[in-house]
C-alpha cells in the first residue's frame, strides 16, 4: 500500500493499493470513532461495490445507510443535492457522523459538497472508483454541482478526512471511462513530469497503475499544499478544463469530462503556441498522445459556441512574463504606455523594458513587485486604463515644467499649464 499525506487546511492520507476496499472500515476507524456512515454512490457503482464497502464499515463498528442516484453527469445538479441533504436529515445524520463518497468524480463532487453544507459541515471520506477520480478529483477538496449556467458553478473547498483508492475497482471500468483518467494523467505530465507524460502517452502503463496514481497525487498534493484555494499556482491544474467545461456544456454533458478535457488541452496548446507562450510542437505532441490513447483532439463546436457556453474566452487570463510573446503582450504594452509606464513600441515581445514598466506599475498600485503580469496585475492595469483621468490645471509659480509634468503623472491625470 502506498501512502501520500496532504497537508491542507485538513491533513489527511491518500491510500493507494489493491484490495483496500475490504479495509475501508478499519482505515476509517483509525481516524474517526465508529458512528453513522452515509454511503453516497451512483446506481452503477452501487451494484459493484456498495455492499462490500458497507460490510467493511459494519465490521469496524459503523452503522450504515445508503443514498444512490442515477449514474452520470446529468445527476450532478441542485435537485440531486437537495434530495441528498433531505436523506441525511431523514437518517438523522449529525456532525458527529460521516459521509462516504463511493464512486467517480460526480460522487466525490456531490457528496463532498453535501458534507460541506449539511449542518454547516460534517466529515467525509473519498473512495474513488474511476481512474480520473483516483489521479485527480478525489484529492484537493474541490466539491461542486453543475448549474444551467455551466459546470461546477456552485461548490466549496472542503477537504476529506481520508482518500482510499482500491486500484482493483479500476479493473471493471469500460475503456472509454478509463480513458477519462488518461486525459487527466497526461495533463499532469504536460505541467510537470516528462517521464509521466511519456509513459502515459505510450499506453503501456497498466502494470504501473499504483505508481502512476501516486505520482499524480503527489504532484497535486504539492500544489494544493501551496495554493489550496486556487488563487495562483493551483490554476495549473485547470489545463484543458476552461475550454473542456464549455465543450461539455455544449454537448449537454453527453461528452465525458476526460474526453472534453482532452480536446481542451489540445486546443489551448495550439493557442499557447500562437501566442508565444509554448514551444512549437507542443500541441502536436499532445495530439499524438491523445490519439494513441483513443481520446479526441477536436470538436465540431465553433469558437463562438465554446465561448458562449461558459464565457470561457472572456475569463482566460494568461500570466505574462519575460519572454512571453503575442497579442496579449501587445495589449499589456498598450495599456502600460497609455498610463505613462513606458514600454517603448508595443511589439508583442515581453522584454526588459516591459518588465520594468510592469514593476513600476505594481509598485505604484501596492501589488507584488516581481515584473510578472499575473491575473491581479492585469486586472488592476486594465481597470486603471478604463478609469477616466482627472484633468489638472497647474500654476508653475517658479516650478519647472518638467517637475510639473512629473507631479501630474504621479496622480495619473492630464494637465494644462499656466505661467
Amino acid at each position: 500500500m502506498r501512502k501520500v499525506i496532504v497537508s491542507a487546511s485538513t491533513e489527511y492520507a491518500v491510500l493507494i493499493g489493491r484490495g483496500l476496499l475490504a479495509q475501508l472500515g478499519t482505515e476509517v476507524a483509525k481516524r474517526i470513532r465508529p458512528c453513522k456512515a452515509a454511503v453516497i454512490t451512483d446506481t452503477t457503482v452501487e451494484k459493484l461495490y456498495a455492499e462490500q464497502a458497507e460490510q467493511s464499515l459494519a465490521a469496524a463498528g459503523f452503522t450504515t445507510c445508503r443514498f444512490s442516484y442515477p449514474a452520470g453527469e446529468g445527476s450532478k445538479h441542485i435537485g440531486t443535492l437537495s434530495d441528498m441533504l433531505e436523506f441525511l436529515a431523514e437518517q438523522e445524520i449529525t456532525r458527529q457522523d460521516i459521509i462516504i463518497a463511493l464512486g467517480g468524480g460526480v460522487a466525490g463532487d456531490m457528496a463532498g459538497f453535501a458534507a460541506a453544507v449539511y449542518q454547516r459541515g460534517i466529515r467525509f471520506v473519498q473512495v474513488p472508483t474511476t481512474f480520473l477520480a483516483a489521479v485527480d478529483s478525489s484529492v484537493g477538496g474541490k466539491t461542486a454541482i453543475d448549474l444551467r449556467a455551466g459546470k461546477n458553478m456552485a461548490g466549496a473547498f472542503y477537504q476529506p478526512q481520508l482518500v482510499l483508492c482500491d486500484v482493483d475497482t479500476l479493473d471493471t471500468l469500460p475503456e472509454e471511462i478509463f480513458a477519462d483518467g488518461i486525459a487527466e494523467t497526461l495533463k499532469y505530465g504536460v505541467i510537470g513530469d516528462a517521464k509521466l507524460f511519456a509513459e502515459t502517452a505510450s499506453g503501456d502503463f497498466r502494470e504501473k497503475l499504483e505508481e502512476i496514481i501516486e505520482t499524480c497525487v503527489k504532484m497535486k498534493r504539492d500544489i494544493v499544499n501551496e495554493d489550496e484555494f486556487d488563487t495562483g499556482l493551483r490554476q495549473l491544474l485547470n489545463l484543458g478544463h476552461t475550454l473542456g467545461h464549455s465543450i461539455e456544456k455544449n454537448s449537454n454533458f453527453t461528452l465525458s469530462h476526460g474526453h472534453a478535457v482532452a480536446i481542451g488541452m489540445h486546443l489551448i496548446a495550439k493557442v499557447a503556441e500562437r501566442s508565444g507562450l509554448a514551444e512549437k510542437g507542443l500541441a502536436e505532441t499532445i495530439r499524438q498522445a491523445l490519439l494513441h490513447n483513443n481520446l479526441p483532439t477536436s470538436t465540431s463546436y465553433t469558437a463562438e459556441e465554446i465561448a458562449a457556453a461558459g464565457k470561457a474566452a472572456d475569463n482566460v487570463v494568461f500570466t505574462l512574463r519575460s519572454g512571453s510573446k503575442g497579442d496579449d503582450v501587445v495589449k499589456l504594452q498598450n495599456a502600460l504606455n497609455a498610463l505613462g509606464y513606458d514600454c517603448g513600441e508595443a511589439d508583442g515581445i515581453f522584454g526588459a523594458k516591459t518588465e520594468a514598466a510592469v514593476r513600476n506599475f505594481q509598485r505604484d498600485h501596492s501589488l507584488t513587485v516581481d515584473g510578472i503580469a499575473d491575473k491581479d496585475t492585469q486586472t488592476a492595469l486594465y481597470a486603471a486604463e478604463d478609469t477616466p483621468k482627472p484633468t489638472y490645471t497647474v500654476t508653475l509659480h517658479g516650478m519647472t515644467e518638467a517637475n510639473a509634468k512629473a507631479l501630474t503623472q504621479q496622480y495619473g491625470g492630464e494637465m494644462t499649464l499656466e505661467a
